[in-house]
């Protein structure tokens, strides 16, 4: 709670600093693939897709330098898979008879929606219609709830629960670092798209089952300036 109330204050000061600067607003989504390190000893989590959509704010301080916020939805998504399941129920004095009542595989999939507030420092080169972008940062995460999907091969469960009654942190941390390129429609209008890796915290805190998640994601948008000459970079 302490960083999250942390960097609200630095936001509300960057507002209210740089409200004479020039900015710049994107509308943006995105494709994530997610790993999970995992210690377990049976089955494993395989990687994922899921997605992110939502806006940014970014703040001018040169022609190259931009601090990037916004508020965004996002859902990451973990999946366990357990195959070739026997129960001890099925063994018997004439060995292995198996139940048809009972599953053969296991799949669990937890999507964790979640409300990211990006934090990054954007560096941008090059001048034209063509430029690219280079952008490093925090990206603080709000948990909201989870929805876990459980499905057999006999049936398929649905649920949303909220997973901080159970250990899960509220808030979560990620380190994000992205290289993009910008096309200039107009001088005020910027389509762009990026590839993002983001390293997360731990879910849940050391838990001997569900590690870091890592994220390679792909984000496209659309960037409108205001305040900007018809020269200057958005």
């Amino acid at each position: 709670m302490t960083r999250f109330t942390i960097y609200l204050c630095f936001l509300l000061y960057s507002f209210s600093t740089n409200a004479q600067f020039d900015y710049s607003i994107d509308f943006v989504t995105g494709v994530d693939r997610n790993e999970v390190s995992s210690g377990l000893s049976s089955g494993e989590y395989t990687p994922t897709y899921s997605y992110r959509t939502g806006i940014n704010l970014n703040y001018k301080f040169t022609n190259h330098f931009f601090l990037k916020t916004g508020l965004r939805f996002a859902v990451l998504k973990t999946k366990h898979e357990i195959d070739n399941l026997r129960w001890s129920s099925e063994i018997g004095p004439n060995g292995w008879m198996p139940d048809p009542t009972l599953p053969r595989s296991i799949e669990s999939i937890v999507n964790r929606r979640c409300i990211e507030l990006p934090l990054h420092v954007r560096y941008q080169f090059g001048k034209g219609r063509l430029s690219g972008f280079t952008e490093i940062g925090i990206s603080p995460h709000i948990y909201l709830n989870t929805q876990n999907v459980n499905s057999t091969n006999l049936e398929t469960v649905v649920s949303t629960i909220d997973e901080t009654e159970f250990g899960t942190r509220r808030f979560v941390n990620a380190f994000v670092f992205s290289v993009g390129v910008n096309y200039a429609i107009t001088s005020k209008l910027q389509l762009f798209a990026q590839p993002v890796f983001r390293k997360y915290q731990e879910f849940i805190p050391n838990s001997p089952m569900e590690g870091a998640q890592t994220n390679f994601g792909l984000e496209f948008g659309i960037r409108r300036g205001f305040g900007f000459g018809g020269n200057e970079d958005i």
